[in-house]
This record gives C-alpha cells, sequence and structure tokens, in this order.
C-alpha cells in the first residue's frame, strides 16, 4: 500500500461521517435531491452567515435575515459545492469567500473576484483568505465569533451525556467556568460546594474539561477534511474564544 493509500484511510478513520461528507454527497447528488443535504449544512452556519452579513452590510436584524435568506437560497440555485474539493481548508473559509462574492454582486459593487465564480475558488485563494485572518490575531470578522460561539455551545451541549453522574455534578456547577484555569482559592471554595476534597476536585474537573475538549474537536471536525486543517480550525478557535473573554 503506497503512502497516499494510507493518508486517506487515516483521513476516513479520523473524519468518519461527517457535515464534510454532506458536502461530498451534495456534490454528486441530482439538482431535485441536493437540496435537503446542503440545507442541513447551511443550517448549521446560518446564525454566523447572519452576523456576518449584518456586520459588513451594517443593517438590521430583519435585514440581515432577509439577505441570509437570499444568500442560502442564491447556493442551492447555483450549486456552489460543485466543484469544491474536500482537500481545500474548512468550510468556514469557504462560506466566507461565498459571501464576500454574494454581497459585492448583490450590490453591484467592484467584484473582489472579478471573472472567478464561487465555483471556481482554487486552495491557494482559500488558504489566502484564512492565513490573511490570521495575520492578525486581533482580528476576527461576525462570522468567526459566532462560529467559535456557536461551536463552544454544541460541545456544552453534547457534554453531559458523555459525563458520569458525579461529573455532571461538577458541570452543574462550574458550566460557566469550563474555560480556562482556575487558582488555588477557586479550587477549594468549589471544593466546598461540592462537598468533596480539593484533590477530589481538580480530578474530577479536570476530566470535564477534557471531554469538553473532546466535544469541541468533535465539532470542528464536522467542517474540515483534515487533520491539518482541523488543528488550524481548532488554533482560531481558541484564539477567538481567547480574545472575546471566554477564555480566562
Amino acid at each position: 500500500m503506497n503512502r497516499q493509500s494510507i493518508e486517506k484511510r487515516k483521513a476516513g478513520a479520523f473524519f468518519p461521517e461527517t457535515h464534510w461528507s454532506t458536502i461530498l454527497a451534495a456534490k454528486t447528488m441530482a439538482a431535485e435531491t441536493c437540496w435537503p443535504a446542503l440545507e442541513q449544512l447551511l443550517a448549521g452556519y446560518r446564525t454566523p452567515i447572519m452576523r456576518e452579513i449584518q456586520s459588513r452590510e451594517r443593517c438590521t436584524h430583519h435585514e440581515a435575515e432577509d439577505l441570509t435568506h437570499d444568500f442560502i437560497a442564491s447556493c442551492l440555485r447555483k450549486d456552489f459545492l460543485k466543484n469544491v474539493d474536500p482537500a481545500i481548508g474548512s468550510f468556514r473559509v469557504f462560506v466566507k469567500v461565498c459571501i464576500t462574492n454574494f454581497l459585492t454582486t448583490k450590490h453591484s459593487r467592484k467584484k473582489i473576484l472579478s471573472s472567478q465564480s464561487i465555483e471556481a475558488l482554487t486552495e491557494a485563494e482559500l488558504q489566502t483568505c484564512e492565513v490573511s485572518n490570521q495575520s492578525n490575531n486581533h482580528f476576527h470578522s461576525s462570522l468567526d465569533v459566532a462560529w467559535a460561539h456557536q461551536v463552544l455551545s454544541n460541545a456544552l451541549k453534547r457534554l453531559p451525556a458523555k459525563c458520569s453522574e458525579h461529573e455532571n455534578q461538577v458541570l452543574r456547577v462550574v458550566k460557566d467556568r469550563l474555560i480556562g484555569t482556575d487558582c488555588e482559592t477557586a479550587i477549594i471554595e468549589l471544593a466546598k460546594q461540592l462537598n468533596i476534597t480539593s484533590s477530589a476536585t481538580r480530578s474530577a474537573l479536570y476530566r470535564v474539561r477534557q471531554k469538553l475538549r473532546n466535544c469541541i474537536r468533535d465539532e470542528i471536525r464536522q467542517s474540515v477534511s483534515s487533520t491539518k486543517w482541523w488543528k488550524v480550525e481548532l488554533e482560531s478557535l481558541i484564539s477567538i474564544l481567547a480574545i472575546h473573554g471566554e477564555v480566562r
């Protein structure tokens, strides 16, 4: 077995049936059958898309909702995933470029992607978009921030099912303080609330946080296709949450 085959098998094991699979399925479906798959995919990005559009257009919430509806409808009409290469970055990056194209076309502005359609985006262009975002760690678009919060929210919703009864007891007490680290005083206070020793508190808190990390990692896997881009998105998430006050 050659190296390329081995890499494909590793990717398949790391990224089984995810939203990225939905993208690939949507590409191969007939036009009349792909809409449910695309709608499922875009539904998960609806809030980040709407906040990005509202930020860029400086419009009202109602106007942003209308534009978001138009954007998603446009995506479905144009079959914009037709030529997407699953090896290209993350769906978050792709959507940001698509929004740029949609808005510039919508308002007849100078086209940033002149002479190119959404379907013709290359790997180099998508990577350039991501590198541009990473070059200034203090700038994140509205979509980036909404995406990070949504990933964290989705992970927190899944967390209780991953925890034991004792761990869920800890989770109920510290849910708003799971991201970050705790000083010794905070550990002692938490131990008193839980009626357990400080050592047991540290151990339980560590296990809960580890499970939260796993939930976050699983969420991110849904929109990328390789370990490389999974790591890029994970680093982006940490940066966004740290800057916007979620990590203490």
